[in-house]
């Protein structure tokens, strides 16, 4: 059973996910943006501060007065901004700048002296929860007193982030909750319409009752769901009914077929008992074949059978038929003397005899080849094959059956390796293909050139058969490897020659084969077959 989330738990999920990432996206913002903007303004205050300072001490600077400049930052104590403050005053006879006096709050520890590098805080900085900053202080002349120094206190700011924190986690929760609630009503409002939808398939399904339909849904996506499997519901009923139809028709031609086939039966019984018996073996030849060979096309091999049996057995049939009306005719014209006739029907009798004789001998050399197709070969060992020398003799002994062997030629490539394979299959394997390319390649052709290439590599035994004929049309060349195909069958070949190599080199010998044609240019066959190389 197939396990997953339903439409229900999926939708509150992602309600749920995508309003608490929206929510904490915005609210991560805004308290990064405030928290900023906070600290720019605490700066500022500090900055504002300093200077304010910077003006109120400088007379005590320039007196030397360090009573009065303790009475002045001794107001820092109103505010607890201010924590630490520190006046250096410049001695410009040594050019050096000497702590003055300070102001400490009095629940923090003091600070340590910022003379030698009181210049680095010029600038407002930020650190360890605080803000330290700088300024030189003048007379009225422009000339320098010395600098203040203070350090202000950054809790305002972390008080203010730990509240918008706050805040902004129970705006959270608070969404999330809201944004539960809403994905709950919104998945009553679009499971009704799926589950009745769902209810009606359920019921088609353990019924099998075809005539019920989906119902119509507010929702346009589900509406448009129903409708279209309404449609597939009436094709799928259309469909039912052609197929009865079908079986009906089906069921009433093999009927009759069977009733034409006890008739024919019967008649060839009385016209050759041999035949009969070789058609029985044919037959049991054909379902041991069926066991092993595991072909998908197999029915049309049956009636590709049936077809080429047919026409020489029921020429032959039709032949005995009229020797029986001559036979008839004969005794009548014997007991009338009457001499023509008789040597008429004596020859018109010699002629159907001939015609029976030529079919049954036409139909023993189809049942010769449908037995090709047996493997007669499948028990035979593996035997020890020099490969330049079988295909030197596999050359020699079809090179006769070119029509012009000085136009005509095959030209053989091949290495010296040994192998160890079954001899007869490899034989009916090469034969064929270069039986195919002499009597189809070049068919009307007087002229031509086949390449034939035995190699070894890597455990295989690589076979490519190549002819510059004239090729094959897209049509033929899709159905090369099915049985009684063949482009001339008006000439005596009943097709099964590359239907045998295909079965010798893909059951028998557990190989590969390919086929590549095309018009006029020529055909070219490559096989692979896996083979035992002896050192």
């Amino acid at each position: 059973m197939v396990k997953g989330t339903s439409i229900k738990q999926g939708l509150l999920l992602t309600v749920i996910l995508v309003t608490g990432l929206a929510v904490a996206l915005s609210s991560t913002i805004n308290l990064l943006i405030q928290s900023r903007n906070y600290e720019a303004s605490l700066i500022e205050r500090a900055e504002a501060n300093i200077e304010i300072l910077t003006v109120t001490v400088a007379q005590a600077l320039s007196e030397n007065n360090s009573a009065l400049a303790d009475n002045i930052l001794s107001g820092l104590q109103q505010t607890n901004f201010i924590t630490h403050a520190h006046l250096y005053r410049y001695v410009s006879t040594t050019d050096r700048i000497d702590f003055f006096t300070s102001y400490n709050r009095s629940d923090l520890p003091p600070l340590p002296n910022r003379a030698n590098n009181i210049e680095d805080y010029t600038q407002a900085t930020t650190a360890s929860g605080s803000i330290e900053i700088a300024r030189p202080i003048y007379n009225p002349d422009h000339q320098l007193l010395g600098y203040m120094y203070i350090r202000a206190s950054l809790s305002e700011l972390n008080n203010y982030i730990w509240k918008a924190s706050t805040y902004a986690f129970a705006s959270f929760a608070l969404s999330l909750l809201i944004a539960g609630i809403l994905s709950n009503v919104l998945r009553r409002y679009l499971m009704r319409p799926l589950i009745e939808v769902n209810e009606v398939a359920r019921q088609i399904n353990q019924t099998r009752n075809y005539d019920l339909r989906l119902p119509p849904a507010e929702l346009l996506e589900i509406d448009h769901f129903s409708a279209s499997m309404n449609k597939v519901l009436d094709k799928l009923q259309l469909l039912m009914r052609k197929a009865r139809e079908s079986d009906l028709e089906h069921h009433n031609v093999v009927e009759d077929l069977e009733s034409k086939i006890q008739q024919r039966t019967s008649a060839l019984r009385t016209a050759n008992q041999e035949l009969v018996d070789t058609l029985e073996q044919l037959h049991s030849t054909q379902n041991k074949r069926l066991e092993t060979e595991r072909l998908a096309a197999m029915s049309n091999m049956v009636a590709g059978i049936a077809h080429e049996i047919n026409t020489p057995v029921g020429l032959s049939v039709t032949a005995a038929s009229l020797i029986e009306d001559k036979l008839e005719e004969l005794q009548g014209q014997l007991e009338e003397g009457n001499k023509e006739k008789l040597n008429a029907i004596y020859a018109e009798f010699v002629n159907n005899i001939n015609i029976v004789q030529r079919n049954l001998k036409r139909a023993g050399e189809l049942i010769g080849s449908f037995r090709s197709l047996a493997f007669e070969h499948a028990k035979e060992e593996p035997s020890v094959i020099y490969l330049e020398q079988f295909g030197n003799i596999m050359v020699d002994r079809l090179s006769p059956l070119l029509k012009n062997p000085e136009k005509c030629k095959i030209e053989l490539s091949t290495d010296d390796s040994i192998i160890k394979i079954r001899r007869h299959p490899l034989e009916g394997i090469l034969t064929e293909l270069l039986e195919n390319a002499i009597y189809h390649g070049f068919k009307n052709k007087d002229h031509g050139i086949i390449d034939l290439r035995l190699h070894v590599k890597e455990g295989k035994l690589l076979i490519q058969c190549h002819d510059n004929g004239v090729g094959m049309s897209e049509e033929i060349q899709k159905r090369i490897f099915e049985p009684f195909m063949t482009s001339s069958r008006s000439s005596g070949h009943p097709g099964l020659g590359m239907h045998l190599v295909y079965n010798l080199v893909t059951q028998l010998l557990k190989g590969k084969i390919s086929c590549t044609s095309v018009a006029d240019q020529g055909t070219k066959f490559d096989i692979e077959i896996p083979v035992q190389v002896e050192e």
